[in-house]
């Protein structure tokens, strides 16, 4: 796992923390993609399913689009974190991508 990959699910907790999708919106949401999988026969895993219908219609931002966005800001990124050594690697990571 890539420190990219790390932050980016961090940050998909913190969007459902910030958007209220807790425990049972989750359930809610499982439940929504099973009635969906017997009604479609249409076989799709549960995280494409929510990238297509989200939680209510909600969704966190793509990978991509976040690396481009959230990822760049070293203030949210660290709170994030909250780990001086994972923060030192993010760190060390983007000045390899600049390079």
């Amino acid at each position: 796992m890539k420190i990219e990959d790390l932050v980016y699910e961090l940050y998909k907790g913190d969007w459902k923390v910030h958007h209220g999708i807790f425990r049972q919106q989750e359930v809610d949401a499982l439940k929504e993609y099973y009635k969906y999988c017997q009604e479609t026969e249409q076989p799709r895993t549960f995280e494409e399913w929510l990238e297509e219908f989200g939680y209510n219609g909600e969704l966190f931002v793509c990978k991509e689009e976040f690396l481009n966005n959230e990822y760049q800001d070293e203030v949210y990124v660290k709170g994030l974190l909250n780990d001086n050594i994972l923060f030192n690697q993010y760190q060390e990571s983007r000045t390899k991508e600049s390079a």
